[in-house]
């Protein structure tokens, strides 16, 4: 591969990599898209716009239930390392209380951490 071709290649994946990044959004920009979205037309019956104010209640219910999910997975699995060494080293209480204190903000971290990157 010659020089030209390998900045026509570099040049590419930059330009693919600049495209992926205008493509993402701001999590907050998307929710307020989801919640703000007028799906239905002011002519539309009240049985059309009470469904989709449904749909937005459950497209919310599904967003913060998986955070909490995720939260609480790797709380649960930094909770259960402590046990482990608890039972390991016979530090009953020292190992879940870590766990417990590492395990919070670790998970608060990644979904911080996750969300902060959709913006980039």
């Amino acid at each position: 591969m010659n020089a030209n071709e390998m900045n026509q290649s570099d040049e590419k994946i930059h330009a693919d990599e600049e495209n992926h990044r205008k493509k993402k959004m701001h999590v907050t920009q998307i929710f307020r898209e989801k919640m703000c979205a007028d799906d239905v037309d002011d002519d539309a019956s009240e049985f059309k716009k009470k469904l989709a104010a449904a749909k937005r209640l459950v497209w919310a219910m599904g967003f913060f239930m998986g955070l909490g999910i995720y939260l609480s997975m790797v709380a649960a699995f930094f909770v259960y390392v402590g046990m482990k060494i608890d039972e390991h080293f016979g530090t009953h209480p020292y190992g879940v209380v870590t766990g417990i204190f590492l395990g919070f903000p670790i998970a608060v971290y990644g979904i911080y951490y996750d969300y902060k990157s959709c913006g980039e």
